[in-house]
């Protein structure tokens, strides 16, 4: 496997430059969960509207001690505009949340309808990798593994019912195919 190289032109400031966008030309965030790895960029997006599961954003708060690392309080911990949501809800036109707890108490997973590639799941944590799948694998550092593996399968049942794309959280083969930025899907 070979491990990513970060360097100062993947900053998301600069990755939406790529693509034309600003900051404050992004009016919605959706966490899925607030771990510090999906969390980094949020202090940036001072105009947005944040989704979070109010499930997440109290135990982000007040983790339990063997799960707090991944809790950083200065990646999400900001004066920003948090709606804090119980359940699934269509978010704007074509892009919903369902909850999908297991990795963490209040994990959600974003559903993308796209009028040109049709629906396509983004599973953050809920699902890692594609390996996950099988068995199911419950994620890594679990809040809850039998929500979590609940979770994998109303995944599955998802993928099959809308006839979706689904794309995991840290799949180490990602990029083999998918287009990077500033390639988009429609």
């Amino acid at each position: 496997m070979v491990r990513p190289t970060i360097t100062r032109d993947d900053d998301i400031r600069e990755r939406l430059r790529e693509l034309g966008v600003s900051i404050n030309d992004v009016k919605v965030v959706i966490n899925t969960h607030l771990h510090w790895d999906h969390t980094g960029g949020n202090r940036f997006f001072r105009e947005s509207v944040f989704i979070v599961q109010k499930a997440e954003y109290r135990f982000a708060l007040y983790p339990d001690r063997h799960l707090s690392a991944p809790y950083m309080e200065n990646h999400f911990k900001h004066p920003l505009n948090y709606q804090l949501v119980e359940g699934a809800m269509e978010v704007v036109p074509g892009v919903s949340v369902v909850p999908t707890p297991g990795h963490t108490a209040g994990h959600q997973t974003v559903i993308v309808n796209l009028p040109e590639g049709g629906p396509v799941i983004l599973c953050g944590d809920a699902v890692y990798c594609y390996a996950s799948l099988q068995g199911p694998v419950p994620p890594g550092h679990c809040w809850s593994q039998p929500f979590a593996v609940n979770s994998i399968h109303q995944l599955i049942y998802l993928r099959r019912a809308l006839g979706a794309k689904l794309i995991p959280g840290h799949e180490p083969d990602l990029w083999k195919e998918f287009v990077p930025s500033p390639m988009s899907y429609r």
